[in-house]
Protein backbone atom coordinates (compact mmCIF):
# COMPACT_ATOMS: atom_id res chain seq x y z
CA UNK A 1 0.00 0.00 0.00
CA UNK A 2 1.12 3.74 -0.72
CA UNK A 3 -0.16 7.08 0.38
CA UNK A 4 -0.61 10.22 -1.73
CA UNK A 5 -0.11 13.34 0.31
CA UNK A 6 -1.27 16.00 -0.60
CA UNK A 7 0.37 19.83 0.20
CA UNK A 8 -2.00 20.84 2.81
CA UNK A 9 -1.68 17.47 5.09
CA UNK A 10 2.33 18.05 4.46
CA UNK A 11 1.90 21.81 5.98
CA UNK A 12 -0.85 20.61 8.27
CA UNK A 13 1.54 18.17 9.81
CA UNK A 14 4.36 20.33 9.57
CA UNK A 15 2.59 23.66 11.55
CA UNK A 16 2.09 21.11 14.31
CA UNK A 17 5.59 18.85 14.34
CA UNK A 18 3.63 15.60 13.77
CA UNK A 19 5.13 14.56 10.65
CA UNK A 20 6.86 11.70 11.53
CA UNK A 21 4.37 10.15 14.01
CA UNK A 22 1.54 10.53 11.73
CA UNK A 23 3.74 8.26 9.40
CA UNK A 24 4.20 5.45 11.86
CA UNK A 25 0.57 6.04 12.89
CA UNK A 26 -0.68 5.44 9.33
CA UNK A 27 1.79 2.32 9.40
CA UNK A 28 3.88 4.02 6.66
CA UNK A 29 7.36 4.26 5.53
CA UNK A 30 8.82 7.30 4.12
CA UNK A 31 9.76 5.15 0.60
CA UNK A 32 6.08 4.58 0.49
CA UNK A 33 4.85 8.13 0.59
CA UNK A 34 4.59 9.97 -2.84
CA UNK A 35 3.65 13.82 -3.36
CA UNK A 36 2.81 15.53 -6.57
CA UNK A 37 5.57 16.67 -8.57
CA UNK A 38 4.64 20.47 -8.29
CA UNK A 39 4.75 19.77 -4.42
CA UNK A 40 8.06 21.47 -4.01
CA UNK A 41 7.59 23.91 -6.08
CA UNK A 42 4.15 25.34 -3.93
CA UNK A 43 5.55 24.43 -0.73
CA UNK A 44 8.84 26.69 -1.61
CA UNK A 45 11.14 24.02 -1.63
CA UNK A 46 12.63 23.69 -4.54
CA UNK A 47 12.56 27.79 -5.34
CA UNK A 48 11.39 30.85 -2.97
CA UNK A 49 12.53 29.56 0.03
CA UNK A 50 13.00 32.64 2.01
CA UNK A 51 9.38 33.17 0.93
CA UNK A 52 8.48 30.04 1.97
CA UNK A 53 10.28 30.72 5.60
CA UNK A 54 7.55 34.09 5.31
CA UNK A 55 4.91 31.74 4.66
CA UNK A 56 5.16 29.25 7.15
CA UNK A 57 7.70 30.29 9.80
CA UNK A 58 11.30 29.08 9.49
CA UNK A 59 10.76 26.05 11.90
CA UNK A 60 7.80 24.84 10.01
CA UNK A 61 8.95 25.30 6.49
CA UNK A 62 12.50 23.42 7.57
CA UNK A 63 9.79 20.71 8.77
CA UNK A 64 8.32 20.81 5.34
CA UNK A 65 11.39 20.77 3.48
CA UNK A 66 13.22 17.68 5.14
CA UNK A 67 9.86 15.84 4.83
CA UNK A 68 9.39 16.87 1.01
CA UNK A 69 13.07 15.93 1.07
CA UNK A 70 12.17 12.62 2.39
CA UNK A 71 9.54 10.97 0.24
CA UNK A 72 9.09 10.26 -3.28
CA UNK A 73 8.03 11.97 -5.87
CA UNK A 74 4.60 10.35 -7.89
CA UNK A 75 6.09 10.09 -11.61
CA UNK A 76 3.40 8.09 -13.32
CA UNK A 77 1.63 9.42 -15.98
CA UNK A 78 -2.29 9.78 -14.69
CA UNK A 79 -5.17 8.82 -17.36
CA UNK A 80 -5.64 11.78 -19.35
CA UNK A 81 -9.70 11.73 -19.55
CA UNK A 82 -9.37 11.54 -15.56
CA UNK A 83 -7.45 14.40 -15.51
CA UNK A 84 -9.31 16.56 -18.00
CA UNK A 85 -12.69 15.78 -16.06
CA UNK A 86 -11.21 16.54 -12.45
CA UNK A 87 -9.26 19.60 -13.63
CA UNK A 88 -12.66 20.93 -15.01
CA UNK A 89 -14.57 20.51 -11.32
CA UNK A 90 -14.59 23.66 -9.05
CA UNK A 91 -12.98 22.81 -6.01
CA UNK A 92 -10.46 20.53 -7.06
CA UNK A 93 -6.83 21.57 -8.00
CA UNK A 94 -4.31 20.44 -10.41
CA UNK A 95 -2.36 18.59 -7.37
CA UNK A 96 -5.46 17.51 -5.92
CA UNK A 97 -6.85 16.11 -9.59
CA UNK A 98 -3.53 14.49 -10.03
CA UNK A 99 -3.62 12.53 -6.90
CA UNK A 100 -7.24 11.56 -7.29
CA UNK A 101 -6.53 10.09 -11.12
CA UNK A 102 -3.32 8.55 -9.42
CA UNK A 103 -5.19 6.64 -6.84
CA UNK A 104 -8.46 6.28 -8.69
CA UNK A 105 -6.43 3.82 -11.14
CA UNK A 106 -4.08 2.23 -8.32
CA UNK A 107 -6.29 0.23 -5.93
CA UNK A 108 -3.02 -0.33 -3.80
CA UNK A 109 -3.04 3.26 -2.67
CA UNK A 110 -4.95 5.80 -0.16
CA UNK A 111 -5.11 9.86 -0.40
CA UNK A 112 -4.18 11.56 3.15
CA UNK A 113 -5.51 15.11 2.54
CA UNK A 114 -5.66 18.18 4.25
CA UNK A 115 -8.20 19.56 1.99
CA UNK A 116 -11.91 18.84 2.87
CA UNK A 117 -13.06 21.54 -0.07
CA UNK A 118 -11.54 18.59 -2.91
CA UNK A 119 -13.12 15.80 -0.85
CA UNK A 120 -16.61 17.73 -1.42
CA UNK A 121 -16.50 18.69 -4.97
CA UNK A 122 -15.06 14.94 -5.76
CA UNK A 123 -18.18 13.73 -4.12
CA UNK A 124 -20.70 15.78 -5.62
CA UNK A 125 -19.42 17.02 -8.57
CA UNK A 126 -21.31 15.40 -12.04
CA UNK A 127 -19.39 13.06 -14.48
CA UNK A 128 -17.22 11.02 -11.50
CA UNK A 129 -18.66 8.18 -11.06
CA UNK A 130 -16.03 6.09 -12.27
CA UNK A 131 -13.71 7.51 -10.40
CA UNK A 132 -15.83 7.94 -7.37
CA UNK A 133 -16.02 4.32 -6.99
CA UNK A 134 -12.96 3.58 -7.85
CA UNK A 135 -11.69 5.79 -4.57
CA UNK A 136 -14.41 4.30 -2.50
CA UNK A 137 -13.63 4.22 1.06
CA UNK A 138 -9.45 5.32 0.34
CA UNK A 139 -9.33 9.01 1.43
CA UNK A 140 -8.23 9.88 4.57
CA UNK A 141 -9.01 13.31 5.42
CA UNK A 142 -7.11 15.61 8.32
CA UNK A 143 -9.64 14.87 11.33
CA UNK A 144 -8.79 11.35 10.49
CA UNK A 145 -4.98 11.66 10.12
CA UNK A 146 -4.73 13.77 13.31
CA UNK A 147 -6.72 11.10 15.40
CA UNK A 148 -4.61 8.56 14.46
CA UNK A 149 -1.85 10.69 15.03
CA UNK A 150 -2.84 11.89 18.72
CA UNK A 151 -3.34 7.90 18.91
CA UNK A 152 -0.48 6.80 18.34
CA UNK A 153 1.81 9.75 20.15
CA UNK A 154 0.08 9.70 23.50
CA UNK A 155 -2.68 12.65 23.98
CA UNK A 156 0.04 14.71 26.48
CA UNK A 157 2.93 14.47 24.21
CA UNK A 158 0.55 15.54 21.65
CA UNK A 159 -0.63 18.85 23.12
CA UNK A 160 2.00 21.05 23.08
CA UNK A 161 3.39 20.76 19.62
CA UNK A 162 -0.45 20.96 18.51
CA UNK A 163 -1.17 24.19 20.43
CA UNK A 164 1.72 25.82 18.81
CA UNK A 165 -0.56 25.69 15.53
CA UNK A 166 -3.94 26.33 16.84
CA UNK A 167 -3.56 29.69 14.87
CA UNK A 168 -2.28 27.98 11.45
CA UNK A 169 -5.50 25.73 11.01
CA UNK A 170 -9.12 26.05 12.19
CA UNK A 171 -10.20 22.84 13.19
CA UNK A 172 -6.76 22.81 15.65
CA UNK A 173 -8.44 25.92 16.95
CA UNK A 174 -11.69 24.92 17.47
CA UNK A 175 -11.15 21.33 18.73
CA UNK A 176 -8.12 22.81 21.14
CA UNK A 177 -10.11 26.42 22.00
CA UNK A 178 -9.28 25.56 25.78
CA UNK A 179 -5.73 25.78 25.32
CA UNK A 180 -3.74 23.89 27.84
CA UNK A 181 -7.12 23.04 29.91
CA UNK A 182 -8.00 20.79 26.37
CA UNK A 183 -9.32 17.67 27.68
CA UNK A 184 -8.39 14.30 25.47
CA UNK A 185 -12.27 13.51 25.06
CA UNK A 186 -13.23 17.06 23.96
CA UNK A 187 -11.10 16.69 21.66
CA UNK A 188 -11.83 13.44 20.27
CA UNK A 189 -16.03 14.61 20.29
CA UNK A 190 -14.55 17.53 18.23
CA UNK A 191 -12.93 15.52 15.75
CA UNK A 192 -15.77 12.77 15.24
CA UNK A 193 -18.05 15.43 14.49
CA UNK A 194 -16.01 16.88 11.73
CA UNK A 195 -15.49 13.46 10.44
CA UNK A 196 -19.31 12.38 10.75
CA UNK A 197 -20.18 15.47 8.86
CA UNK A 198 -17.66 15.40 6.17
CA UNK A 199 -18.34 11.08 5.75
CA UNK A 200 -22.51 12.24 5.36
CA UNK A 201 -21.47 13.97 2.47
CA UNK A 202 -18.60 12.58 0.73
CA UNK A 203 -20.60 10.18 -1.22
CA UNK A 204 -18.65 7.25 0.20
CA UNK A 205 -14.79 7.92 -0.41
CA UNK A 206 -13.66 8.15 3.56
CA UNK A 207 -11.81 5.30 4.69
CA UNK A 208 -13.65 3.51 7.02
CA UNK A 209 -11.09 4.52 9.84
CA UNK A 210 -13.07 5.92 12.73
CA UNK A 211 -12.15 8.72 14.98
Amino acid sequence: MIALVDNDAISKLAACDLVEPAIAALKFENDRVFMAPSAPYSLNVLKNQEKGRRRYGVEVHARICQFVQQIRTATEVPDPQDMQILLGVEGIDPGEALLFALSARNLDSVIVTGDKRAIRALATAPGLDEIRLALRGRILCWEQILAATIQHLGFEKALDPILAACDADKVLGIAFASGAKTTEASVFDALRSYVGDLRRNAAGLLHPTDV
